[in-house]
């Protein structure tokens, strides 16, 4: 579980412009609220509203939705520089933008951490990074090549020890019989009765770590498929699960871990490795094996 008391011992000050706001020392963090970097964003909400403003007002409200002051500040530091790097990857310097991300008002130590890295950026081979994360892993992370079927080479497998401590870690989900055999012909135009051995209906295969799926078919009559694709018609909140038959109900049962594809940084990850010790670019050098940090200036 989160730890809603981890930022007690921090204080939060506000400053004008001639406090230096990237330093903050001995649990102090500046917030000086006329700061601008001159970077301007563009961003169009999960809820497809359209906003425009300076990266530092920008990140800040993406850093709350995400992940809010319950977080460990240097997991926000790292939540930060990969919302950051994530919108820039994806054309937010742009007013054509590409970039999709939560937003939410900040509250003042989210508004003072994000001042206080914003405009790091994580590049690979000299070009920024698709820095993408999600909630909860499944104790490591994905392969992309897995999920969205591309190699990437910051994007691969690495330990994620710490995501049992989120409150949605796990789940069950139970569907029956009926219910699978359904869904597969809605949206596959294939009749699992025609298979008789129930539990060669859903068959998986998993990547090296046994978490997350590589590949999924119904019954050996559809082609191989990732699981990115039929995770969230299954109920399941991520493409890590296993899955037995119940023959005696006559019922599949999941068992799902983590939330969320699974690639790049697990933010109740990164809060772990925060508690434990580890600062933002140690995180995300960490999720993103490879990456080099650089600052971003107009």
């Amino acid at each position: 579980m989160l730890d809603t008391g981890i930022n007690q011992h921090i204080q939060v000050i506000t400053v004008d412009g001639n406090t230096d706001i990237t330093a903050p020392q001995d649990n102090v963090y500046y917030y000086d609220p006329n700061f601008k970097t001159g970077i301007t964003l563009y961003v169009t909400t999960t809820r497809n509203n359209f906003y425009s403003g300076d990266a530092v007002d920008i990140v800040s409200q993406i850093v709350e939705a995400e992940m809010g002051d319950i977080y460990a500040v240097e997991a926000l530091k790292a939540q930060a520089v990969a919302a950051f790097t994530y919108v820039v990857y994806h054309g937010g310097l742009k007013p054509n933008s590409k970039a999709i991300a939560p937003m939410k008002d900040a509250s003042l130590l989210v508004k003072a951490v994000t001042q206080s890295v914003i405009g790091e950026i994580m590049y690979y081979n000299n070009e920024p990074i698709n820095a993408v994360y999600s909630a909860i892993h499944a104790d490591y992370s994905a392969d992309a090549e897995h999920i969205w079927g591309s190699k990437i080479p910051y994007l691969i497998p690495v330990p994620s020890p710490y995501d049992y401590e989120g409150a949605n870690y796990k789940q069950t989900v139970i569907k029956t019989e009926a219910e699978i055999a359904a869904y597969v012909k809605r949206k596959h135009n294939v009749d699992l009765y025609s298979v008789d051995d129930r539990n060669s209906w859903i068959k998986l295969t998993h990547d090296e770590n046994d978490r997350f799926v590589k590949s999924l078919n119904y019954g050996g009559l559809t082609k191989n498929m990732r699981a990115d694709g039929e995770y969230h018609s299954l109920g399941l909140r991520s493409p890590a699960f296993h899955v037995q038959y119940n023959s005696e109900k006559k019922e599949f049962i999941f068992t799902n871990i983590g939330w969320g594809h699974g690639c790049g940084m697990s933010q109740v990850g990164a809060n772990g490795y925060a508690k434990r010790g580890w600062n933002y670019k140690q995180i995300l050098a960490h999720y993103y094996p490879g990456i080099t940090f650089y600052k971003y200036t107009v």
